[in-house]
């Protein structure tokens, strides 16, 4: 992100049928019910919010935590393109293979960084990692 646009804050969620609800903040209520919370309405499970993490694809599609995304990133072999999870570690957003963080700067870095699920679409992707 560069240094002269504003951060934008977002969030995503799992609504009960299943489908993702994009929002912000403001746009999102608790409820009396401590697995329930509304967005704009809409019924949704707590603890399946996602941030917005301020990066694009090489599609131009928004980067969330819990996205999957593949990308090369620099080894100690050179370049690699293998697969990660998007997460949000100790106050900053990482890419996470195989339960190994990864500084989240190489993925920012990278041209080639493209969104292909994320773990609500497919509970599988956690576990192939």
């Amino acid at each position: 992100m560069q240094n002269n646009k504003r951060r934008v804050i977002k969030f995503r969620a799992k609504a009960l049928t299943g489908e993702l609800v994009f929002f912000d903040l403001h746009e999102s209520e608790m409820s009396g019910d401590s697995e329930v919370f509304y967005v704009r309405g809409i019924p949704c499970e707590v603890g399946t919010e996602e941030q917005f993490a301020g990066l694009l694809d090489k599609n131009g599609k928004e980067n969330y935590e819990g996205d999957r995304v593949s990308a090369s990133v620099w080894g100690a072999v050179g370049y690699n393109y293998d697969k990660f999870v998007i997460d949000f570690i100790d106050g900053c957003f990482c890419a996470v293979q195989k339960r190994k963080p990864l500084n989240f700067t190489c993925l920012h870095k990278t041209d080639d960084r493209e969104v292909i699920g994320h773990i609500y679409k497919k509970r599988k992707l956690l576990n192939d990692q």
